[in-house]
């Protein structure tokens, strides 16, 4: 129960290329440029504990803990981003084993526009140091984190999720390779 009770602080608010088209993903990502983590420090919400940015060609997300269960989350890409205010159709919120589910996947490359890309858990990984050097993260996004690299580790090695293509770009390298070598 009690690992029940601490995922419930835990969160992910976000766009994807699920639910958002590019032209919203690449503004978003704009004005993420303009993010700091002292701005996020300074600025950010004081319900939320801890914050992870994830920004990827593909994605744009703020994992989080809030400091008590049940706290808005969903306003927080709104916050933070103001220009996200008018995409809030495409944006999703995720809570508590949902989240960690979501942060899993993602990590994993099952979460991708290739499944099985092995770019995202090195994007996870980077964000993640990000945040935690930032003094973003604490124990609580620390272990959820390390868990989501250590489980992608686990995927790719022990399933066969990395044959093949792996990114968008070997994707478009073989279907113009299908396109130039066909007779």
């Amino acid at each position: 129960m009690k690992v029940e009770r601490t995922s419930e602080r835990i969160f992910v608010t976000g766009v994807s290329f699920k639910t958002a088209p590019v032209e919203v993903r690449e503004r978003l990502a704009g004005a993420i440029t303009r993010l700091d983590a002292t701005g996020l420090r300074q600025n950010g919400p004081t319900y939320i504990a801890e914050l992870v940015l994830l920004s990827t060609c593909n994605r744009l997300e703020f994992y989080g803990a809030t400091r008590q269960p049940g706290e808005p989350v969903k306003e927080l890409l709104g916050l933070l981003l103001p220009s996200a205010r008018d995409c809030e159709a495409s944006v999703y919120t995720h809570q508590g084993v949902a989240a960690v589910r979501h942060l899993f996947a993602v990590a994993s490359g099952l979460d991708s526009m290739v499944v099985g890309e092995t770019e995202i858990a090195g994007q996870v990984k980077a964000a993640y140091e990000s945040a935690r050097a930032a003094g973003l993260t604490g124990a609580l996004l620390n272990r959820l984190f390390q868990k989501a690299l250590q489980t992608a580790k686990a995927v790719r090695s022990q399933t066969s999720i990395g044959r093949g293509a792996t990114s968008v770009a070997s994707v478009a390298v073989q279907m113009l390779e299908q396109i130039f070598d066909a007779p």
